[in-house]
């Protein structure tokens, strides 16, 4: 089987997907999948990395394999995907490319992690926010920095069950997506990301 490679922003985003492709893609032939990381997504978009990185789209394209390109939609995803098309047309290569959450809508990995948190759990979330909100709201707004990483901390924090576990697995790199009771991988928040992925990483029957 050809090789798959997929560009992913950080270590986050490597662990959560291979955890992912694994609940979803059982069958998958996993020695012919890869993951570069980009350590950013402008090390993709910028013009100046591009001559660095072309080489490890064709190696894959030239051995008959399967570029990916899993980024942050962020504040607009109609911008990312018009920034991905100049890279694919200003050097040629070949991939597919999902922006997160959805490959639709503006926002990033911690929003498809949200989109997983169980019903059950969800009411700490919207504590969060609240807890959020009223700190803005006041006579001298209290501004958090990366908020929505902050919120997965705290989520993780609440859910696990001892402090050992915690400096753990609150971790991006050893967080545990897999048959843990606090994330819901079936959920619809992650369907198009599911199913993009059996599409290129399952084989054709």
């Amino acid at each position: 089987m050809s090789i798959v490679r997929i560009f992913v922003e950080g270590t986050a985003d490597e662990r959560f997907l291979r955890e992912l492709m694994e609940d979803c893609c059982g069958d998958a032939d996993w020695q012919r999948v890869k993951f570069q990381i980009l350590k950013g997504k402008d090390n993709l978009l910028a013009r100046k990395h591009w001559q660095g990185l072309t080489s490890y789209f064709a190696e894959v394209t030239d051995a008959g394999g399967t570029n990916l390109v899993i980024l942050d939609a962020d504040g607009s995803w109609r911008d990312r995907q018009t920034e991905l098309a100049a890279f694919r047309a200003d050097t040629n290569v070949a991939f597919e490319s999902f922006l997160l959450p959805d490959d639709h809508q503006p926002g990033e990995l911690e929003d498809l992690l949200f989109a997983a948190v169980p019903a059950e759990n969800q009411p700490i979330l919207t504590c969060f926010d609240g807890m959020v909100e009223c700190l803005m709201a006041g006579e001298k707004p209290f501004r958090i920095p990366d908020v929505k990483e902050k919120k997965v901390y705290v989520y993780l924090d609440i859910v696990l069950p001892d402090e050992k576990i915690k400096r753990e697995k609150t971790q991006p790199p050893n967080r545990d997506f897999r048959g843990a009771a606090h994330w819901n991988l079936s959920a619809a928040g992650l369907e198009r990301l599911r199913a993009f992925l059996q599409r290129h990483l399952l084989p054709t029957p």
